[in-house]
């Protein structure tokens, strides 16, 4: 429902910030948008990790903070995949009913460590470990690669939504 914070602008991540969480102040919105932004730093680091990002195109076309601010976050997206190490796929609406639907997760896979699984909810989160649960995710996750637009078709798609706005 959102494009993933390693992803996002800071402009996107503070309407995000303020429209799910009304209540919060303007020093609690810049903390938490912050701290995101500092989290961004792992994918520029010289042995960053590689990094997937499956989205809903609906996502795309989602007003967050005007078209300005989702202008220029649609050009982040696609100036991120020309680093090495992450890959932006888009899911077509055409798709329809998917497995991503029961809900965003997380599928970590390390070289010396089991993979995990991280989901997150408001207010809570979770770090899944047993093997049906990392299984079940990796499956959700192949289905969801072999429905999903070429990075290329995705690029064109998210470029083609961003001229749209100006």
């Amino acid at each position: 429902m959102l494009i993933p914070g390693l992803l996002q602008t800071s402009e996107y991540a503070t309407a995000v910030v303020q429209g799910t969480g009304p209540d919060l102040n303007l020093t609690e919105v810049d903390t938490l948008v912050t701290a995101r932004m500092g989290r961004q730093t792992l994918l520029n680091r010289p042995t960053a990790p590689k990094f997937e990002a499956l989205i809903e195109q609906s996502i795309l076309e989602r007003p967050a903070g005007g078209p300005g601010v989702m202008y220029r976050q649609l050009r982040h997206l696609v100036s991120a995949t020309s680093h090495d190490n992450v890959t932006l796929r888009v899911l077509p609406t055409s798709v329809g009913v998917h497995p991503g639907m029961a809900g965003p997760f997380v599928v970590l896979d390390f070289e010396k460590h089991p993979s995990l699984v991280y989901l997150e909810n408001r207010g809570s989160s979770a770090f899944l470990e047993e093997p049906e649960h990392v299984a079940a995710a990796k499956e959700a996750l192949r289905a969801l690669q072999n429905v999903a637009l070429s990075v290329d078709d995705s690029v064109d798609l998210i470029s083609g939504v961003a001229e749209r706005l100006v």
